[in-house]
């Protein structure tokens, strides 16, 4: 391969003075790493240099320290530390290595860090508040379930907080620190529905997020909280799945997932509403979006089918989307595969669409399937070093997302749960007749792959459709979903129950699948 090393750069987040950044990269190394990146001079001083993965960061208000999670031992019981700049202090705010602590934001007086973690119970994920300055923990929710913060309001009297019924199935609540009072905003018994990435408005009247509460594609709305009113913001007619908005709430960035591959509309509120005032097709995926703080620039970690995860910056005044150049040798893949889009219908009608890369050269191409984990993942517009090793190899590569996918609504997200897991493996029988009609590919051929619920599928397909497939590759993989259960941390077996069935009341289906 033309490329042998991935330098990525990713999860940018703005510090309040406007011209410097924390970011993570592998700069120094294979692992992510905390930096932080001058703007104007274009200066990257990377500031840890531990052997652990770094996984998320967060500025405090001062502007001169901030909260940065990582992995203990190189597993999942991530913990909390503080780097204060000035001094160049690193140092714990977490120590318990039994539990994962996750989610953390500053309140708005740089005092207090609200977080989630399973420290009480490793089956439940509580939220608390970290003293920085007593250094006491405090307790916040401690009631049954996985509950997620969404971050303090402006006046840093409430917090926003969502209880996970499910990996995709959440209800929304507001938490009075003063009171102590859990109030319901978006509440279900019933219906499922997502809600993320929450936004204040200055005056704590309104809170802005994305969800798919009551339609089926996720989109911004807006609630009113003394009235519990719901409207539509913006919709697409694909699924909103990341956008941020500035502080006094008159400027979003919103991307629409089309296919796997980003378009950003830039929002603007008008006397009649939020307008779309300006669109560009990314031709790649936006991982995060960060406002600067006086609103004039958007930090973005992107990546694309020949660029590895790296850094653009959008100005709110010319509206362009700039590369950053110091990156561009570094994350450049000149010789990787463009994708194409494909779609063919299943067995039940339901239309599956996927991407897919050929080589050069004439065919018939012998095929690997690639098939995603999750089962909520999708193949997006994204550099794959493995995709771009077996393109190298003379494979073809066909990338479906299957049902159960994200990306195409709700409803395909369902299509798949506890029963209908053989509707799923029944669509790559339907992928292989696609196959056969596609004169590139050679159908004697053909190969599955796949991760972890990718490499569950790919042995699925194995034993159910054993004269299809000529070999399967699998990767950490599930092979028995009762095993999986018993062996999965506990937090996560009842949230993937939704989907899978219960291993205490489901063992005769999850042993047959």
């Amino acid at each position: 391969m033309s490329q042998t090393r991935q330098t990525h750069y990713t999860q940018p987040v703005w510090f309040p003075q406007a011209s410097q950044l924390a970011l993570l990269t592998n700069v120094t190394g294979s692992l992510n790493q905390l930096a932080l990146y001058d703007v104007p001079s274009h200066q990257l001083r990377v500031v840890t240099h531990g052997e652990e993965q770094i996984s998320g960061i967060h500025p405090s208000p001062s502007g001169d320290s901030m909260v940065y999670i990582a992995s203990h031992n190189g597993h999942e019981k991530l913990q909390m530390y503080l780097y204060t700049i000035s001094t160049k202090e690193h140092r714990a705010l977490t120590n318990n290595p039994l539990a994962m602590h996750r989610g953390a934001s500053w309140s708005p007086d740089g005092r207090y860090i609200v977080y989630s973690a399973n420290s009480t119970h490793e089956n439940e994920f509580h939220i608390f508040e970290l003293d920085t300055l007593t250094h006491n923990i405090i307790p916040v929710i401690v009631e049954d379930g996985c509950w997620d913060s969404l971050g303090y309001s402006p006046s840093g009297r409430y917090i926003v907080v969502r209880k996970r019924k499910g990996f995709h199935n959440h209800d929304m609540y507001i938490w009075d620190r003063f009171s102590r009072i859990l109030h319901p905003i978006l509440v279900e018994e019933t219906v499922h529905f997502e809600c993320k990435m929450a936004y204040w408005s200055p005056d704590e009247s309104v809170i802005y997020a994305i969800s798919n509460w009551n339609v089926d594609l996720m989109r911004v709305i807006a609630v009113h909280l003394s009235s519990g009113y719901v409207h539509t913001v913006y919709e697409a007619s694909h699924d909103v799945d990341q956008w941020a908005m500035t502080k006094d709430c008159t400027r979003a960035l919103v991307c629409e997932n089309i296919n796997g591959a980003h378009t950003v509309h830039v929002l603007e509120r008008q006397e009649s509403g939020y307008m779309v005032t300006a669109s560009k097709e990314m031709g790649g995926y936006v991982r995060s979006l960060s406002w600067s703080s006086d609103d004039q620039h958007v930090a973005l970690s992107y990546d694309s089918p020949q660029y590895f995860t790296h850094i653009r910056i959008f100005d709110a005044q010319l509206n362009t989307i700039a590369r950053i150049p110091q990156q561009e040798d570094k994350v450049f893949a000149p010789t990787a595969p463009q994708p194409q889009p494909f779609s063919f219908e299943s067995f039940d009608g339901m239309t599956i669409n996927g991407l897919s890369y050929t080589p050069q050269g004439s065919g018939p191409f012998p095929v690997i399937v690639h098939l995603h984990g999750g089962p909520e993942d999708q193949h997006r517009y994204q550099y794959s070093a493995w995709i771009h090793r077996l393109i190298e190899e003379g494979y073809a590569v066909v990338a479906p997302n299957i049902r159960g996918s994200i990306g195409f609504g709700k409803k395909f997200m369902a299509s798949d749960d506890r029963e209908k897991r053989f509707d799923a493996i029944a669509d790559l029988n339907s992928l292989h007749a696609w196959i056969v009609k596609q004169t590139e590919y050679d159908e004697h051929r053909c190969v599955l792959s796949g991760g972890s619920y990718g490499a569950f599928l790919t042995l699925a397909g194995l034993v159910w459709q054993p004269a299809l497939w000529q070999a399967g590759i699998c990767r950490v993989g599930m092979y028995d979903l009762n095993h999986f259960f018993a062996h999965t941390a506990p937090w996560r077996k009842e949230l993937r129950a939704v989907e899978y069935g219960h291993p205490d009341t489901d063992t005769e289906l999850l042993r047959v699948l």
